[in-house]
């Protein structure tokens, strides 16, 4: 049962890293056109 929990944490924790890594990379694109 915890071993399903920490890999759901740890996907999320994935994600999340995901989520922010796009936006910076959205946000120099963004930047470096201006």
């Amino acid at each position: 049962m915890s071993e399903g929990k920490d890999f759901n944490k740890s996907c999320m924790e994935i994600l999340l890293l995901a989520c922010l890594m796009l936006s910076f990379l959205f946000f120099l694109r963004f930047w470096a056109k201006e």
